[in-house]
């Protein structure tokens, strides 16, 4: 949670936490699944957040492995070709885990949040064979290579928070 994070560079805060009180939604990202009641009323009690500033929850659900042109890669492949890796993103444990669950062989090169990949850095990959990453580090790792796998994510609200979302970006 926000509260018990810093502000950047010691932290992943772009913004200092008091400003969270000028939101009129505040939604806590990356939760491995849709909390109970109990549980969101214990993150709105650990936020000190007002009885008026709406909170909904996100899950990561993880899209189909493509290639870099957005073709899904075939079930066999990504089951009959060991991979790397290549993560520069804040937390890469929720994606871990996902592969773990899917069965794909990899190994797992992490690199800093939003890391800039030097010329030297590019080979060493590209001489590590089939490369997975990110949809958000292919935007950096992309003019490096020819031929690599994408695995895209997005947050998924339930339905109610889903609405509340929705609700609030139609007031903008």
């Amino acid at each position: 949670l926000y509260t018990e994070q810093h502000d950047l560079p010691a932290g992943d805060l772009r913004d200092h936490r008091s400003q969270a009180a000028r939101a009129d939604l505040i939604i806590v990202t990356k939760c491995p699944r849709e909390p109970s009641q109990e549980e969101r009323q214990a993150v709105r009690k650990r936020l000190k957040l007002p009885s008026g500033q709406l909170l909904a929850f996100a899950t990561l659900e993880y899209d189909r492995i493509r290639d870099q042109n957005g073709t899904p890669v075939k079930e066999a492949d990504l089951h009959s070709t060991s991979v790397t890796l290549i993560t520069g993103i804040a937390d890469p444990q929720p994606l871990l885990r996902q592969l773990d669950q899917t069965g794909i062989r990899y190994s797992h090169v992490e690199f800093p949040d939003h890391h800039h990949f030097s010329d030297a850095e590019a080979s060493k990959i590209r001489a590590s064979g089939q490369v997975l990453t990110t949809a958000k580090d292919a935007t950096r790792l992309g003019e490096f290579l020819d031929s690599f796998w994408v695995i895209g994510v997005a947050h998924q609200f339930a339905r109610d928070d889903r609405e509340t979302v929705e609700t609030v970006l139609k007031e903008l």
